[in-house]
């Protein structure tokens, strides 16, 4: 079996804009998170916590973990309804969406 190359993997938000997310390295999302890119896309809604979520996209561009950061309005991911608890992991296949309190939802793909 041969290894497929891995693909980029996009961020979309609610704007339609998307920013592309590093194969194997955690990227936090927030309205005050470091990617000034991500900052800036979310920063005009106030469910979104300064430090609300991290992604972890694998480095074969497949799947992506998504860790709550203690974010005040809950982060679900994919149909699950429930939101992670603080520090809770769950990994989910791309493409996948993300939501961030009850009305922001991002797309992974």
């Amino acid at each position: 079996m041969t290894q497929r190359e891995a693909r980029p993997v996009f961020l979309r938000f609610p704007s339609g804009r998307s920013v592309e997310l590093g194969l194997g390295v955690e990227e936090r999302i927030g309205r005050g998170c470091s990617n000034r890119s991500i900052a800036e896309e979310l920063g005009c809604f106030s469910t979104v916590s300064r430090r609300h979520c991290s992604l972890f996209v694998g480095s074969d561009g497949r799947t992506v973990t998504v860790r709550d950061e203690g974010s005040m309005n809950g982060t679900r991911v994919g149909e699950d309804s429930a939101p992670l608890r603080e520090g809770e992991l769950r990994t989910a296949v791309l493409p996948v969406r993300i939501r961030l309190g009850q009305s922001v939802e991002l797309y992974i793909e």
